[in-house]
């Protein structure tokens, strides 16, 4: 999905802004990772994340739960983005970070940096919909 997603980041986005894009991994093949770097013209950064998906301990004994049918890794992601993430030394960089799945797609451009907007307004978080 990659391959199809980056494109269009760059595309109608990020030719205008160029932000670096991190891709957060917890083992990406070198054949992968080339792939991603040649699908765009985007700064693609990888950073290798331990046990990205290991369940915490608290949670262990609760893994028996039906929690909609969600796979340990989708929630490992999940886990990961509600905080972890933040405290990756890439982030350090970064005084935002805007979170994208590998399937999602702009369906137009985006003209104004929401980046900016953000700080122009003293927001602290935001999120999109599209509907």
């Amino acid at each position: 999905d990659f391959e199809r997603s980056l494109p269009l980041l760059w595309e109608r986005f990020n030719n205008r802004f160029d932000y670096p894009v991190v891709v957060f991994h917890d083992g990406l093949a070198p054949q992968s990772r080339q792939r991603i770097l040649e699908a765009s013209r985007n700064r693609v950064w990888f950073a290798y994340v331990e046990n990205y998906a290991s369940v915490p301990a608290f949670l262990r004994g609760r893994m028996d739960l039906d929690l909609g049918g969600y796979s340990v890794g989708y929630r490992g992601m999940c886990r990961f983005r509600s905080g972890p993430m933040f405290t990756q030394p890439v982030m350090h960089k970064f005084d935002y970070a805007w979170t994208l799945d590998t399937d999602g797609y702009f369906p137009a451009a985006i003209t104004v940096d929401p980046f900016e907007q953000m700080h122009q307004y003293g927001h602290d978080y935001g999120y999109s919909h599209v509907s």
